[in-house]
């Protein structure tokens, strides 16, 4: 491994046995498509990363389709993408090694959804109770609420509670039932009147992660939905 400008220049997978391999693995309901991708790290990820490229001998199928490789700055990306209309709920990943043990695994997305309210570029009130609507719930789960601006990360928005802290990173997990409350200003504005913001809603599926790679990595299936709304004093 080396650096070679602002990229990590990644090794080739041939050089490491498979369970010394970690994987990060994602499959993306978007509302749009599918994604589904995949990076290869020959560390446990704990510390500085140690990409690899997959060499001849090591080839990958995702879906039944070469993927589309993507170098980012720390690693090496291995994707495909399908039309949400013709796209799988369930998608295979083959990596076959001639040298090594070759390894075959499948993600699952959860249940689609849509959501019912807000609608789109709704006028929303921050001095008054508003109920977030979607449709089907998916009982016995938690669905992940965000708020995001349209600008950036943005300045005209702030949620200070913590329970209802939907600019954080993480989001707020909720009870994934088809309605959740946000409670008269649990939003604020330092500025004052109008925003431009987005509600984020993500429902996560459970992705076992192979015994036969070295720990580290993860497998994570999600649907995601963005519903952008005018926020009002």
């Amino acid at each position: 491994m080396a650096l070679v400008g602002c990229f990590v220049q990644a090794d080739e997978s041939c050089t490491h046995a498979t369970d010394s391999i970690s994987v990060v693995a994602h499959l993306v309901d978007n509302g749009t498509d599918v994604r589904a991708e995949i990076d290869f790290d020959g560390s446990d990820r704990s510390s500085f990363p140690d990409p690899l490229e997959l060499c001849e001998d090591d080839r990958l199928e995702i879906g039944g389709r070469a993927p589309r490789r993507t170098d980012r700055i720390d690693r090496v990306v291995y994707s495909v993408n399908f039309p949400l209309a013709d796209a799988p709920r369930e998608l295979d990943f083959v990596l076959d090694r001639k040298e090594h043990d070759s390894v075959e695994f499948s993600i699952a997305l959860p249940p689609a959804f849509a959501v019912v309210a807000p609608t789109v570029d709704q006028p929303l009130s921050r001095a008054a109770d508003f109920m977030l609507l979607w449709d089907p719930p998916n009982a016995g789960s938690t669905i992940r609420i965000g708020v995001t601006e349209t600008i950036g990360d943005g300045v005209c928005i702030d949620t200070l509670l913590d329970e209802h802290d939907y600019k954080s990173l993480a989001g707020v997990d909720v009870d994934d039932s088809g309605s959740w409350t946000v409670p008269a200003s649990s939003l604020e504005s330092p500025i004052g009147g109008d925003c431009d913001a987005v509600y984020t809603f993500t429902r996560f599926g459970d992705a076992p992660y192979p015994d036969v790679f070295s720990a580290g990595g993860y497998l994570e299936s999600r649907v995601e939905r963005a519903v952008p709304f005018l926020s009002t004093p």
